[in-house]
């Protein structure tokens, strides 16, 4: 399955997993449950479709939220998982360098209201 890493491969969502039986993908979706023998968990598409990932070892931490799997797609419609990257729920912590660059950009989000003043003085130091 390494070879599968290597490829090319296409982001697809559940309405996709039939097109691309036995070929390498890439698919986003947020955590609905997880096995409890860790082997494999299921996954919704943006469109509220479920597809189901299916690992060669049982996961070894707890999974949730937005995951982001490499695999390829099995005759059964589901995905072998050669890889997957769970995203971070915490929307405060990631500031793009884009955004930081100018002082336009720090006083539109000094007045968001889902940054703190703590973040409104990152930025502010960050243009000077």
């Amino acid at each position: 399955m390494a070879e599968v890493l290597a490829a090319p491969r296409t982001r697809i969502n559940t309405g996709l997993i039939s097109e691309h039986s036995d070929k390498p993908v890439c698919f986003v979706g947020r955590v609905q449950r997880v096995h409890p023998t860790g082997t494999s968990f299921i996954l919704q598409d943006g469109e509220g479709k479920n597809v189901t990932v299916e690992l060669t070892d049982p996961l070894d931490e707890e999974l949730s939220g937005v995951v982001e799997v490499v695999g390829k797609v099995t005759n059964k419609a589901s995905i072998m998982a050669v890889s997957y990257i769970p995203f971070r729920e915490d929307k405060n912590s990631f500031v793009p360098y884009h955004i930081i660059k100018t002082p336009q950009s720090a006083s539109l989000f000094a007045n968001y209201e889902v940054w703190s003043s703590a973040h409104s003085n990152i930025l502010q130091t960050a243009i000077k």
